[in-house]
């Protein structure tokens, strides 16, 4: 009931859902995320400048991935991990690892113990036996053989689990005397370049009344609800909070996010498991300040993409010279041929900032294509090969309504970037946006060909003419107007007269001067003979300069579902189309 509840109320977690069920349908890994996070934060993932918790979380399961940390999240491995890092002392039991169930020697396992799967995040593969003699061995089996088949990587791109090969395992039941046998003190450590910062301790995990609390380092409460709701006590600060601070800084080290989870077990303390990813990524927070808090404590590691590397042919060897890894870019955006605005790209794969000049090197107030970045903090050096830069793209613009050409300044040498007709697809935005029109304004777009005759967009000789005839007459024709920018549509009887309706999606415009064809009884001629054999079709024509041009036959404008101005003409319509009777 929960989770229908939950889809009702947040539809977009319900889609996110389907879309993981058709996780294969989405091989790239950003594109997927960016995908699921829209669905299910609500907005859309700032990965070139993350700063809400949730939104850096999903950098690193795309930029931080090494071979380690499947070694830490791998059940089984992460207590070898562990064990070398702080000692076996603190390391559960494990008293047997199989690949299916059934391989499973119940006899050899105690009366009371922990199945679990190796590879999942949450708790979707674990079974809690208390007692052999009443374990329900087939629900046992359903469970764990559906956490086999689940893969955290594939519905939540989270990279250290991709490579993970499902087990089972069973470890020792740990019961502490001191709070009863079905619930553990379990202490969640959310530690930040290595240093433990909050502590969530959760209560009622067994008697349907779950709840998550968050302290400080200091045993503060916190007024933090993530995910579960606060219970209203605060929780006694446990003793031993120092030695649980040097377990989690031990394990967290070198770590820009890891959250180490602690078992305090009759006195003892116990490691459960590292994650890097809580919730996926995905949680909610109240208050939502708290996602940015958190975020602004991960501090995340340099992105390396690639680089550069300039390949030379010297007497007949080849060298390979690398240049630096984070160069400047140069996109010069060219309008008929002209180069007019240069965008400088610099920091790119760190904090991308964005600045564009024009050809005199004024710096410009808007930012393009990517309006959540920023201006460098000092305006960028007009580049030494500037003139040079713009002799090129003047060269490769030549003859185009609009190219962008890139550039690259590496070691005193202008390079060859790449040509784009069509920075981000068209769908780029500009702030302010006044820009997007300004830079529209510039692209004057070229002529056009029908049938064989070029024209202008705003050539205004060139008339879509649409004949609307019943039973081999032609008795009503649509004009378009301004069929590019503006689009309406008038109606007229077949003698010409303008009739008071039109189209819903195309309105008529009665102000508008058109003067009727002199070849326009020719189309009625052409139009009246094409449909002689039908009770109704559509027969277009263009008129461009003196010329007519067949245009197409349609049986059934807008499949019937048009909506017209006025009921009175679509009944009138209706009542000129005389249906045969089939009988």
């Amino acid at each position: 009931m929960q989770q229908i509840i939950k889809r009702l109320l947040h539809p977009g977690h319900a889609l996110a859902g389907l879309v993981r069920k058709r996780w294969y349908w989405f091989p790239d890994d950003e594109k997927y995320l960016k995908l699921i996070y829209f669905l299910e934060m609500g907005h859309r993932l700032n990965l070139k400048h993350p700063k809400r918790f949730t939104e850096k979380l999903q950098w690193l399961k795309l930029y931080d991935r090494k071979p380690e940390y499947t070694r830490m999240v791998d059940k089984i491995t992460a207590k070898e991990y562990v064990a070398e890092i702080i000692g076996q002392q603190y390391i559960i039991p494990t008293l047997g690892v199989w690949e299916h169930f059934d391989d499973i020697d119940f006899d050899q396992l105690p009366d009371k113990f922990v199945l679990k799967t190796n590879h999942g995040s949450g708790g979707g593969g674990v079974v809690i036996c208390r007692d052999k003699n009443v374990f329900d061995f087939a629900a046992a089996k359903t469970r764990l053989e559906g956490g086999l088949r689940g893969n955290t990587y594939n519905r939540y791109r989270e990279w250290p689990y991709k490579n993970i090969e499902p087990k089972i395992f069973a470890e020792a039941l740990l019961e502490d005397k001191t709070v009863g046998t079905e619930a553990l003190n379990d202490y969640k450590f959310y530690c930040f370049d290595g240093e433990p910062q909050i502590v969530m301790y959760s209560a009622g995990r067994f008697n349907g009344n779950l709840t998550f609390d968050y302290y400080d380092m200091q045993w503060n409460k916190l007024p933090l609800e993530w995910d579960k709701p606060n219970s209203t006590a605060v929780a006694p600060r446990p003793d031993n909070m120092e030695e649980r601070i040097r377990i989690c800084r031990a394990l967290a080290k070198g770590k820009p996010h890891v959250r180490v989870d602690l078992y305090h077990v009759d006195g003892k303390e116990y490691f459960g498991e590292l994650t890097f990813f809580d919730a996926s990524g995905f949680s909610h927070f109240k208050p939502e300040e708290w996602n940015r808090r958190l975020g602004d404590l991960i501090t995340l590691p340099t992105k390396k993409v690639g680089g550069v590397i300039l390949v030379k042919i010297v007497s007949g060897e080849v060298v390979v010279e690398e240049a630096a890894a984070d160069l400047t870019d140069y996109k010069f955006f060219c309008f008929n041929g002209t180069p007019r605005y240069c965008q400088v790209i610099k920091d790119r794969h760190t904090q991308e900032t964005i600045d564009f000049f024009d050809m005199d090197w004024q710096h410009q107030e808007f930012i393009g294509l990517n309006p959540e970045a920023s201006n460098a903090a000092s305006i960028p050096e007009r580049p030494k090969h500037y003139t040079e830069m713009q002799q090129v793209v003047t060269q490769l613009a030549k003859g185009k309504p609009f190219s962008r050409i890139d550039l690259y300044a590496i070691n005193d040498k202008v390079y060859f970037g790449e040509i784009t007709l069509y920075p981000a697809s068209g769908f780029g935005r500009f702030a302010p946006d006044q820009y997007d029109e300004m830079l529209g304004q510039m692209l004057t777009l070229p002529g056009v060909k029908w049938g064989g005759v070029k024209i202008s967009l705003t050539d205004s000789d060139i008339r879509d003419y649409k004949f609307f005839c019943f039973n081999g007459v032609a008795k009503v024709f649509k004009i378009d107007l301004n069929r590019f920018h503006g689009h309406r549509a008038n109606y007229y009887s077949r003698s010409g007269e303008l009739l008071d309706f039109g189209e819903a999606d195309f309105m008529p415009d009665s102000r508008a001067e058109v003067n009727l064809p002199q070849n326009l009884p020719q189309m009625l001629v052409l139009a009246d003979k094409l449909s002689s054999n039908h009770i109704f079709l559509r027969v277009d024509f263009y008129s461009i300069g003196s010329h007519i041009y067949f245009g197409e036959l349609t049986f059934y404008p807008a499949s019937g579902l048009g909506r017209f101005t006025s009921d009175k003409w679509d009944k009138a319509l209706g009542e000129m189309l005389r249906l045969k009777n089939n009988s």
